[in-house]
């Protein structure tokens, strides 16, 4: 699981926390690109405070939540199955939805930036394109621009790093949505 794009959000009494999923059970199956796992807050918190452990996490698979977070099967959020690379996820108040940012490779050389948005946060609508660049992007963030930043509303902001990795000329950019 690339973890440095792993948000998370609380939806109910639950930590969501996507990610992409490398099938160590069936190499042959392909990867699933978004994908999600969780556990109960007040469980993940007792855990941690009261006996310094952890609790299981499970993957959403065909509509359950039975499979083991590590090495269960995973089903994919998006209906295509569609690349990514990163992702940020916030709720939006004014939508009552959860929006998401994505960023994907789209061709040689090339990377897009795109939203989508979900009612329940397991089922996403088709990507749209905000920006498409000749060059690396990567890590989104969701910012809100109330009180709580990770409370969107009408409008927030997609931040996003520009350039290769390790490059000298990388660029912060910050897009109004």
């Amino acid at each position: 699981v690339p973890l440095p794009s792993a948000p998370f959000i609380i939806i109910g009494d639950y930590f969501y926390v996507y990610s992409s999923d490398r099938s160590s059970y069936d190499p042959k199956t392909p990867r699933v690109q978004l994908t999600v796992v969780r556990a109960r807050v007040k469980d993940v918190i007792e855990a941690a405070n009261e006996r310094n452990t952890v609790v299981p996490w499970f993957k959403y698979y065909n509509g359950d939540w039975k499979e083991p977070g590590l090495g269960g099967r995973a089903s994919p959020l998006e209906a295509d199955n569609a690349q990514m690379r990163q992702l940020d996820i916030s709720y939006n108040d004014y939508l009552g939805r959860y929006v998401a940012a994505v960023i994907a490779g789209s061709g040689p050389n090339r990377d897009t930036v795109y939203l989508m948005e979900s009612p329940d946060g397991l089922t996403w609508s088709k990507r749209r394109v905000i920006d498409e660049e000749p060059v690396g992007q990567n890590y989104p963030t969701i910012i809100g621009t109330g009180d709580d930043p990770k409370v969107t509303g009408r409008q927030f902001y997609v931040y996003y790093q520009v350039g290769r990795p390790l490059a000298s000329n990388n660029f912060l950019v910050r897009r109004l949505v």
